[in-house]
């Protein structure tokens, strides 16, 4: 391959051109100017789409495939970071920042939360921020943010060196890592300070560790110990994602069995372990999450059999609570993202049928990228779309695997003209853009004031000033009743100020 930095100094430019532009339409949209997401999908689109380009080249080399990447990645995330660049303003933001806020105070885990009385007993995403907090006296903000920006890093790494063990192609897998950004909740969602931030990217090392161990010649392989640190560093950190975690084993290992393949032993003892460590941590440490859970599911598929059966009424799509529509635009570009990864399966399923079969891997994100066409239909059942959209951000690394192979076979076929390639990079920026605008509300992309500035004071909005009374005034133990977003900022508030007492959604 060859060596050098290739095109990493021009898409590092553009990369920085395109935080540019998304800083300035955060800007404006702080400053009530209309219009301002027009620059926000400029800057997003310097970010992705050069890079999505350059990596399909045959020319780039592997270091410079990672490099693309993590620029793709990390500088996803800094558009997060720059719309909230002064606090935490997502509601489960608010939840775990109050677990680190405990944890700092008490020096102990496993603290009271009274909204999600489940997220203490996951406190690996509060206890690593606390202890960067504590050794390096920076925020829980701060803290946080360091911490998840590494997290994404990780996950770019693990897809990409995922990808590659099921392909064998740095090409293909750096491609579908890239197209993994597509993925509704990438932009905002996996991007905010949450267990499952964390604890995706670890599970996604914990299957690359594992697949390694499969495949090295010596049964003590270290890659056993990583596999199995990473393993308990998901079941402490994220319920669900431990649970997917383990159904990947265990399918891996089904599908040894019947495919016939080697290291049949070796999968099977990955899969018992990935059961085994979340069931007990479960029923010895975190019962509480089946209350938690439980309802949530029978919701789910209440709602599935009613819509089904013509008993409730379908969810309408690009619609809000209170019956505003999304833009024509926003609609187009929403469904034409669906319908291009439709388009994409044959061919990407049938590359690799033919190419990568042997790789059980590989096998295995095919069956993902199928099942995640069918979580899509879940977005139709107003009492599950949550639960199909909780359920992209896993399935979709089948799905951005299957149309990287898809895209790339277009852009390999010198039977088609060259506008093709075109075409297909076109086609990917379509995907992205959909993925960006079904994981997040229009007219909150981009940056939303916090406060007004009227001469020289400085006027919060309500639900802020009243955190902040609460925290200062009240009694440390007394009940109070509010809103969910209010009771999640009261509690911050409190701790921060020592007042811990319990606020509870109502």
């Amino acid at each position: 391959a060859p060596r050098g930095l290739g095109a990493v100094p021009a898409l590092a430019l553009l990369s920085a051109c395109g935080l540019a532009a998304a800083a300035v339409a955060d800007a404006l949209s702080r400053t009530g100017h209309t219009h301002p997401e027009r620059l926000f999908w400029v800057g997003i689109g310097l970010i992705f789409l050069p890079a999505l380009a350059r990596l399909t080249s045959l020319s780039a080399s592997r270091s410079e495939r990672v490099t693309l990447l993590l620029f793709v990645g990390i500088g996803l995330y800094v558009v997060k970071v720059m719309r909230d660049p002064f606090n935490f303003t997502y509601a489960d933001e608010l939840v775990h920042q109050y677990n680190v806020l405990n944890i700092l105070h008490s020096h102990s885990l496993f603290q009271y939360n009274p909204i999600l009385k489940a997220t203490p007993f996951y406190p690996g995403l509060e206890g690593t921020t606390a202890a960067l907090s504590s050794l390096t006296g920076l925020s829980s903000f701060g803290a946080g943010l360091i911490v998840i920006g590494v997290a994404r890093a990780l996950m770019m790494i693990a897809l990409f060196l995922l990808f590659d063990a099921a392909s064998g192609s740095s090409r293909l897998a750096s491609v579908a890592t890239a197209l993994y950004a597509a993925t509704p909740n990438f932009l905002f969602f996996n991007a905010q300070f949450s267990y499952e931030s964390l604890a995706l990217p670890i599970a996604v090392l914990a299957a690359v560790a594992g697949v390694r161990w499969w495949r090295s010649k010596h049964e003590g392989s270290g890659w056993l110990v990583v596999t199995l640190a990473a393993v308990a560093a998901v079941t402490v950190t994220h319920h669900l994602t431990s649970y997917a975690l383990a159904v990947f084993f265990i399918v891996m290992w089904l599908a040894s069995l019947i495919l016939r393949r080697k290291h049949f032993h070796r999968k099977f003892v990955l899969a018992t372990l990935s059961i085994a460590m979340p069931a007990s941590w479960l029923f010895l440490v975190a019962s509480a999450t089946v209350g938690y859970l439980t309802p949530v599911i029978a919701r789910a598929i209440s709602a599935v059999a009613g819509t089904v059966a013509q008993e409730q009424s379908a969810r309408a799509l690009f619609t809000s609570k209170t019956g505003q529509v999304a833009p024509l635009w926003n609609r187009l570009l929403g469904f034409g993202s669906v319908g291009l990864v439709l388009l994409a399966q044959p061919v990407g399923l049938s590359v690799v049928w033919r190419r990568y079969r042997s790789s059980a891997v590989a096998l295995v994100l095919g069956a993902a990228s199928i099942a995640y066409l069918t979580s899509l239909g879940l977005r139709l059942v107003p009492a599950a779309w949550e639960t199909g959209a909780r359920a992209s951000e896993f399935l979709f690394m089948g799905g951005s695997f299957v149309v990287a192979a898809a895209m790339l076979r277009i852009v390999d076929n010198d039977r088609l003209p060259k506008m093709m390639k075109a075409v297909a990079w076109s086609a990917g920026a379509v995907i992205f853009a959909g993925g960006v605008l079904a994981g997040t509300v229009s007219g909150l992309r981009t940056g939303q004031p916090f406060g007004v500035a009227v001469t020289r004071t400085t006027i919060e909005s309500p639900a802020v000033a009243a955190a902040r009374w609460l925290g200062a005034t009240l009694h440390p133990q007394g009940p109070v009743a509010a809103e969910q977003e209010d009771s999640r900022l009261g509690m911050g508030s409190a701790v921060q100020t020592g007042q811990a007492g319990a606020c509870h959604d109502r």
